[in-house]
């Protein structure tokens, strides 16, 4: 089985389309150590990328470098030799300071002798010689058990009858005396006579990176993000290149413009050097993750007045979700549904009771207390909210009657009007004036409605056979129960809700399309404390993650590139919820597609 690239990936520009999405999904495998070559020096570009994941927002970059160091590269390059005044050896000299690595030269060596390399200095028209620092053969120490190891030991020789390769451990100079030698040990070393002056045929260095840089390529402007002047020795060891806030900017500015076919994120990189050499990039990172707003399209606040309320979230279908994060608070309002209103219903009604200037309709509901509340005590009633279709343009009218032998009674309260245009469906809360204090716990309280103008659909519910509603024709002067097959369609759907001073924490349920998928959205929230003597009427719940069922829902949603899906929310709080940080971030490694 394919596995997808875990890393961060370091590719030609001019790779291919198929060929980069094969490293991607792992088909082609990366290398450990990727290798820059500079063919005759100059500039060498390199895109530096993470997997694209189409449908995101924006990019969190946490961390982006590069590691790099000298390579191996032997290269065949350009010499002067110069015959000394002696004719005792040859003076290789090269155009600057090099790693010598190889010396092919012609040379017969006399019995007993050796070849001896020495470091030279240019110096006026001639040169400064110093010591040797290579002889073949070496010098063995005298004694067989000294703690000091051969002398002037290093160097390789290939003999190819009157040819010989001398190969050494990469010296760094730039001229060199080539001698032949004799001496029985390296403190009496002399120059063989009579002289020999070797040919040099070619010399081979071990290629250094000079005057290396790395720039990235932002809005066509080279920006430089590090050099190394001169040579890079392979003694420097691996050297650092960070460039983080760099590659934040240039890779949330890319993200918002990549095409539809894209298969990486890259940070474009160019790599200059003013020699033939090879450079290797040892450890590439780029630390990031995709970032989705999936409520960008939905309104900052929530109202949630005791219905269902949809809460539409859009996030790309079939990846995977790795971490989010919200902050909400929920402001309350002071009111709470009360007990004896039952839930809403999840989805609209169809049926209801026709309501206008010549027909009034009534339901009763229990006004129960709050738990822990002894029945009868007295709990301000702040209004009513009844489910209503507008037929045609109305004023509708809400009255509050007492209970008379399970019929609405005598006015309870003060009438409560809206005007109400033709076509709106939906939950209309009629708030009073005041606040009217019921005996709760008691005999039911009854609403009726009527139409000064217009005509309404009073929309129902389930039914309840022990307390049908009532409709009244002489202006609510008698009330009577309906035919049996208009009560059969149900109550209509009617809330109560009554003023809290100590509002507790709300509870948020969250309703996929076939069951509660979170019991309270704000579990773990902290009041939000304003005046330290008054209850608190904010809650906040910052920095967690979105419940998991929902993110799965999300995640497995159907579809192509972004989808919306619908949630639905309730709370028997009145709130408005505001919505003020919710992401969800997405690995771009670990998502799912293609196989990651």
């Amino acid at each position: 089985m394919i596995q997808a690239s875990k890393k961060t990936l370091l590719y030609d520009p001019a790779i291919g389309d198929n060929n980069l999405r094969s490293l991607v999904l792992g088909a082609i495998a990366a290398a450990e150590v990727d290798v820059i070559d500079f063919a005759a020096g100059g500039d060498v570009s390199r895109e530096l990328g993470i997997p694209l994941l189409h449908g995101m927002d924006d990019i969190e970059v946490t961390s982006a470098s590069l590691s790099l160091r000298s390579g191996q590269k032997d290269l065949e390059v350009q010499f002067t030799p110069t015959e000394p005044a002696d004719k005792n050896g040859m003076f290789l000299l090269l155009s600057q300071p090099a790693r010598l690595r190889k010396i092919d030269l012609n040379y017969t060596l006399p019995e007993g002798a050796r070849v001896v390399v020495r470091i030279a200095t240019p110096q006026g028209s001639g040169f400064a010689v110093g010591p040797p620092i290579f002889a073949f053969p070496f010098f063995n120490q005298p004694q067989a058990d000294s703690m000091y190891g051969p002398v002037l030991a290093g160097m390789a020789v290939q003999d190819f009858g009157s040819r010989h390769v001398l190969t050494l451990p990469s010296v760094l100079g730039s001229a060199w005396l080539i001698q032949l030698g004799k001496g029985d040990s390296a403190d009496k070393l002399a120059p063989v006579s009579p002289a020999v002056t070797p040919t040099i045929n070619s010399v081979t260095i071990s290629a250094l990176p000079n005057n290396l840089t790395v720039s990235l390529n932002s809005g066509g402007a080279d920006v430089s993000l590090w050099n190394h002047p001169g040579l890079l020795l392979s003694e420097s060891g691996v050297q650092q290149v960070s460039f983080l806030p760099l590659a934040q900017k240039h890779m949330a500015k890319a993200l918002k413009s990549a095409g539809p076919g894209a298969v990486t994120l890259p940070v474009p990189l160019k790599f200059h050097s003013d020699t033939d050499c090879s450079v290797e990039v040892t450890e590439k990172k780029v630390e990031a993750r995709y970032v989705v707003t999936p409520a960008a399209a939905q309104p900052p606040v929530v109202q949630m007045r005791g219905d269902w309320t949809d809460f539409k979230l859009e996030a790309p279908a079939g990846l995977r979700i790795a971490d989010s994060t919200m902050r909400i608070t929920a402001k309350l309002l002071g009111r709470e549904l009360n007990g004896g209103s039952p839930d809403p219903p999840l989805s609209p009604p169809g049926s209801g009771l026709r309501v206008n200037t010549n027909l009034s309709a009534a339901v009763a509901l229990p006004f129960l207390p709050p738990s822990g509340t002894a029945p009868g005590s007295l709990l301000p009633l702040v209004s009513v909210r009844l489910y209503l279709g507008v037929l045609e343009d109305a004023e509708a009218v809400v009255e509050l009657r007492n209970d008379a032998a399970s019929a609405p009674g005598a006015i309870a309260g003060p009438l409560v009007s809206k005007k109400l245009s033709k076509g709106f469906s939906g939950w209309a809360e009629f708030e009073l004036q005041k606040p009217l204090p019921v005996s709760s716990g008691g005999a039911p309280l009854w609403v009726s409605l009527r139409a000064n103008q217009g005509e309404l659909l009073w929309f129902t519910g389930e039914g309840d056979d022990e307390s049908p509603p009532r409709i009244s024709t002489d202006g609510r002067k008698s009330w009577g129960i309906p035919d049996p097959l208009i009560t059969s369609i149900g109550r209509p759907l009617t809330q109560f809700f009554h003023a809290v001073e100590a509002p507790p924490p709300p509870l948020i349920q969250v309703r996929g399309p076939e069951s509660i998928l979170v019991s309270n959205l704000l579990t773990g929230s902290v009041p939000v404390v304003g005046d330290p003597l008054k209850p608190p009427k904010q809650y906040l719940s910052d920095g967690v993650a979105l419940p998991a069922a929902m993110l799965s829902r999300l995640a497995s949603a159907a579809g192509q590139g972004r989808v919306a899906t619908t949630f639905k929310l309730f709370s028997r709080s009145a709130l408005d919820l505001q919505i003020e940080v919710l992401k969800l971030f997405y690995d771009p490694f670990d998502s799912g597609q293609g196989g990651a």
